[in-house]
């Protein structure tokens, strides 16, 4: 009987893993970029990525939901980086690709969705109440004086269901920021 070690490392990767620009070509993309790594170490040497989740809406893979994903690539990286520092919670486009500069290949960027691809999102988080955006924090009350009497308080309500946004409505996401035409690494 052969013993396997427990502590033996992990196998070597062949290849990289994960979901790749190339696969996710022409979909129209959800994502929530959740944090700016300015310097991951790659094969290449030290690069900025972001890391997100990414949901597919349309496709043979639509309504596939890819976790903790790190985007590289100057283009989307530019794209994303700026959602976040701006506050944007969610960014939806289609995935395509940029200009090419000669002796280079053309950058991945989300290209701006459609009104029918923001129905299409809108739909998608109407499915998904948990992955809408939070609502902004209520703003303070003001304090009520020490000498005046404290109303009782109101009677607990029932839960509500979260509201379905309306096209005429803000929508929780935005279109992508424009991106450069640099090469992805």
């Amino acid at each position: 009987m052969t013993m396997t070690d427990p502590f033996a490392p992990p196998p070597t990767p062949t290849a990289s893993t994960g979901v790749k620009a190339a696969d996710l070509q022409g979909r129209l993309l959800l994502i929530r970029p959740l944090s700016h790594e300015p310097d991951v170490l790659t094969m290449y040497g030290s690069k900025e990525a972001v890391r997100c989740t990414i949901a597919e809406l349309d496709g043979p893979d639509a309504e596939t939901t890819h976790e903790d994903v790190m985007v590289f690539g100057r283009g989307l990286v530019g794209q994303l980086r700026a959602a976040l520092d701006g506050g944007v919670a969610m960014v939806l486009g289609r995935m395509g690709q940029g200009q090419a500069k000669p002796g280079q290949n053309a950058p991945w960027r989300l290209l701006d969705p459609t009104e029918q691809d923001s129905a299409t999102a809108r739909a998608y988080l109407a499915r998904r109440p948990n992955q809408q955006q939070a609502p902004p924090p209520a703003a303070p009350q003001p304090q009520q004086a020490a000498s005046q009497p404290q109303q009782p308080a109101a009677p607990p309500q029932q839960p509500q269901a979260p509201a379905v946004p309306q096209p005429a409505q803000q929508s929780p996401f935005t279109a992508a920021p424009p991106a450069s035409d640099q090469p992805p690494f």
